[in-house]
């Protein structure tokens, strides 16, 4: 019995021996031996079904082999290991994140509150957004145009056109929208902007003045401020794709009549397809329309007069209605009189004389 054990051992000992120094060409006759065996095995049986234990070996060991020799060696296919190795990879949980769910405490830094939209939605009536476009003329000399918009009523700013946005010329343009603005300007409580180098601590310290909070985007983060970047693109979809711009002098311009139309007369979905700024009642247009005449006017004087006059009928006798003669100034009667021309003091019915005296 002990010499069977030894005996036993020698054997694994020898061929572990032989499994460490044979050479290359042993290996590799071994290889193309299982290769064969396993083709014939995939040709005798159906679809087989991994294990998730089979399918992390085969994953952990496609990382030690090149791309190139999966389909040789795999009995899978390259996408297929691929889709293991990102569905492992994805379902690997982090140690930070199971002692904070653990604990039911929700990610970091902000775990309580609103969103990001929600605060946006909420604090809509104080919040001013600002961001720079630039724009290339014909000449091929690149301006910049800075604007400004108010999210809750969505209108629009035109602060400046230039060639070089500075930041003393950036700094200026804030102070032209507080004196634009007037006592608007201390309604503003939330200032949005991206981090560019353009706007200086002396730009924040003008809305700051006012008790404003400076709220910088994150980087790479242009949805933060959408509001604003919607406004970048409908300049350039609406406007400035659509014409070649010839200066600053001509942007200028361009863009002073675009924001007359844009606060004015185009409709917005953020706030129920109304209009930014709309008409007063003691606007100049609403009293010229006021002071028109209820009768249509005559278009052509040649033709004979069809126009439907806005004319208060007269009003009629009842049927059955006695005039009582006690009273001369009944009111049907004095009605038909002044209709007729005759004189309502008279029931002889005498027509005025416009040439009498009274």
């Amino acid at each position: 019995m002990l010499l069977k054990i030894v005996y036993l051992l020698t054997c694994r000992v020898l061929g572990l021996a032989d499994l460490v120094f044979r050479g290359d060409r042993a290996k590799a006759a071994e290889l193309l031996v299982l290769r064969h065996e396993n083709a014939v095995l995939r040709r005798q049986t159906g679809r087989i079904r991994y294990e998730p234990a089979d399918r992390v070996w085969f994953a952990a060991l496609a990382r030690l082999l090149p791309r190139r020799r999966w389909t040789e060696i795999f009995p899978v296919t390259p996408a297929t290991l691929l889709a293991w190795h990102r569905k492992l990879a994805a379902t690997k949980p982090s140690t930070v994140w199971e002692i904070l769910h653990a604990a039911g405490l929700d990610p970091a830094p902000r775990r309580a509150g609103p969103t990001w939209r929600q605060f946006l939605r909420i604090q809509a009536a104080g919040i001013l957004a600002v961001d720079f476009l630039h724009v290339d003329p014909v000449l091929l000399k690149r301006l910049y145009v800075l604007v400004f918009i108010e999210h809750g009523t969505r209108r629009m700013h035109l602060g400046g056109v230039t060639a070089h946005p500075t930041g003393e010329w950036t700094v200026q343009q804030a102070r032209n929208l507080a004196l634009t603005l007037d006592e608007r300007f201390e309604d503003i409580r939330f200032l949005i902007r991206d981090r560019g180098s353009n706007f200086t601590r002396s730009f924040d310290a003008v809305f700051q003045a006012t008790g404003a909070r400076i709220l910088r985007t994150a980087v790479q983060a242009p949805r933060m401020n959408a509001t604003c970047e919607r406004l970048v693109g409908t300049l350039r979809r609406e406007l400035l794709d659509r014409m070649l711009i010839l200066g600053e002098a001509h942007l200028r311009a361009v863009l002073t009549g675009y924001q007359a139309h844009y606060n004015t007369a185009r409709p917005h979905q953020g706030i129920a397809q109304r209009v930014p700024r709309r008409r007063t009642r003691n606007s100049p247009c609403d009293r010229n329309q006021r002071r028109r005449t209820a009768n249509p006017p005559k278009t052509c004087p040649q033709r004979p007069d069809q126009r439907i006059c806005a004319r208060r009928p007269a009003p009629r006798r009842p049927a059955g209605h006695q005039p009582n003669p006690i009273f001369e100034r009944d009111r049907f009667g004095l009605a038909e009189r002044l209709g007729s021309g005759l004189d309502p003091r008279s029931t002889r019915g005498a027509r005025l004389d416009p040439g009498a005296n009274p």
